[in-house]
């Protein structure tokens, strides 16, 4: 049995790993070939160590990489998009209770 450490401790932080998936999943979408040269999806402007570590990873790691940097970037557009869903009905919402507030009624203002 392999021993892993939390990947949530180690030197990339959740941040970088959140903003590697980000620029590398809009590198790989204006992509229109499946093919993806290791240079152009500029890892190396981010993070120069773990660059060095994925050019050196073995093929299947690096598609294993690449398919989940997508998928990242897949589920945080759909985060935004229920977010923003979720504060347009809040909007709505309010609007109605201003309505409903302001309506005079039968025994007072």
């Amino acid at each position: 049995m392999v021993k892993i450490n939390d990947p949530r401790g180690d030197r990339s932080s959740i941040a970088l790993r959140s903003l590697r998936a980000d620029i590398v999943s809009k590198k790989i979408k204006k992509s229109k070939s499946k093919l993806f040269d290791e240079n152009k999806l500029n890892l190396q402007k981010i993070d120069l160590q773990f660059y060095e570590e994925f050019k050196q990873s073995p093929e299947e790691i690096k598609k294993e990489l690449i398919f989940l940097w997508e998928e990242v970037r897949d589920l945080y557009e759909e985060l935004n998009f229920k977010d923003n869903q979720i504060s347009e009905l809040t909007n709505k919402l309010e609007e109605k209770e201003k309505v409903i507030i302001k309506k005079p009624t039968l025994f007072g203002p």
